[in-house]
């Protein structure tokens, strides 16, 4: 039967035979086993709204063309549905990727500034321990020469008193040997005078003795 010959009211009951597969198809199998927005099943409504609009208008069937309608338009809707929620999934991982990559910036800058305030850290500390070491070398220096200074002056001073001790000593002897022969008074003048210088001389040596061991604790202080 040819559409341009035939009855409308024929064509239609013959298209509606033809078209019961597919409708029971698409109720029966698409719509229950395939997802709402399933590529296939979208592309299944689309092909049969475009059938059904097509054969609406050759058949002038108002309700033929709007169900053709409804299923592209709901086709239509879907796929901007699955388009728009695939763009904004795109963009979440697109986000969390960018998420993840300054998460591991911000980490690689906190462990390079914990580095770097590590190694201010021991360079500090460097400086602190040559500035003590330099500080103690100066202070040990000057204790040094102070101490060799102190050393020095009682060595002059026990110098001095043995020469002024040497000197009464001197002198005692030629007063002893001008007065040899004067009277037993002089004599014992001259006794008295030997003997101050005697202690004289014993003072001065108890003062190079003290001297001495001043200096030689002096020494053992410094070594320790």
């Amino acid at each position: 039967m040819k559409v341009l010959t035939a009855p409308r009211a024929a064509v239609a009951l013959e298209y509606k035979a033809l078209r019961a597969p597919a409708q029971l198809i698409q109720t029966r199998v698409v719509a229950r086993y395939l997802p709402e927005e399933s590529g296939l099943r979208l592309g299944v409504e689309r092909a049969l709204g475009t059938i059904d609009k097509a054969a609406g208008r050759l058949l002038d069937d108002p309700g033929l063309i709007q169900r053709g309608e409804s299923l592209c338009r709901h086709a239509a809707v879907l796929e901007t549905a699955v388009a728009l929620e695939e763009k904004a999934e795109a963009r979440r991982q697109e986000a969390a990727a960018k998420v993840e990559a300054e998460k591991k910036r911000a980490a690689q800058q906190r462990k390079q500034a914990a580095e770097t305030q590590q190694a201010e850290a021991r360079r500090v500390a460097q400086e602190k321990s040559a500035a003590k070491r330099e500080a103690e070398q100066v202070a040990q220096a000057r204790a040094d020469a102070a101490i060799t200074a102190v050393e020095r002056s009682v060595d002059s001073v026990v110098a001095a008193e043995q020469q002024k001790a040497a000197a009464a000593e001197a002198r005692i002897d030629e007063r002893l040997s001008a007065r040899t022969a004067a009277p037993k008074a002089k004599l014992d003048d001259a006794a008295k005078t030997r003997a101050a210088a005697t202690r004289e001389k014993a003072e001065a040596e108890r003062l190079a003795q003290l001297a001495t061991a001043e200096k030689q604790a002096r020494k053992a202080s410094r070594n320790r």
